[in-house]
């Protein structure tokens, strides 16, 4: 399931969402998933800043179709902010399977993107956290904001989970 969003109605809805989730006795992690475009690193040089920022738009599109292509039909997800995603990895079967599938989700969002000229290497930074029970949405998206800091400290090269 996805939820396009904007900034204020779409983190108010997907709240609204993630409680309902909450509410469901499946084990779930959110994710945060934040890429950083004007740090791709292009095959070839981007003439002008308008191709810049369609390159960029062409970038996070392709992110979208790739973060669809490898969740499951039961995970959610919800774009945030101009270079945000979140993840909701829902019936997890326990934290060594959850760690080995955003490790594998790492791995597949920072492979080159073919784009309509060259290809570019995106930087991808992805910090989760466990929902823990009784855990309001607030909590668990701080968690995931810090898995997410502790991750780009690090120098993004593999994911965090709390």
């Amino acid at each position: 399931m996805q939820a396009e969003s904007t900034e204020t109605h779409g983190q108010a809805s997907f709240y609204d969402g993630l409680r309902e989730l909450i509410a469901q006795p499946n084990p779930m992690c959110l994710t945060i998933i934040r890429a950083y475009p004007q740090k791709a690193s292009f095959s070839e040089q981007v003439p002008g800043a308008k191709d810049v920022q369609s390159r960029t738009s062409e970038l996070l599109d392709l992110l979208q179709s790739r973060l669809d292509k490898n969740l499951r039909k039961y995970d959610v997800t919800a774009r945030i902010e101009n270079n945000g995603f979140v993840v909701v990895l829902r019936t997890l079967a326990d934290v060594q399977v959850l760690d080995q599938r955003m490790f594998g989700l790492h791995s597949e969002l920072v492979r080159p993107y073919d784009l309509e000229r060259g290809t570019a290497n995106l930087p991808v930074v992805i910090g989760g956290a466990v929902r823990v029970p009784s855990e309001k949405p607030s909590v668990l998206m701080k968690r995931a904001e810090q898995a997410l800091e502790l991750a780009t400290s690090a120098g993004g090269k593999a994911p965090v989970l709390l």
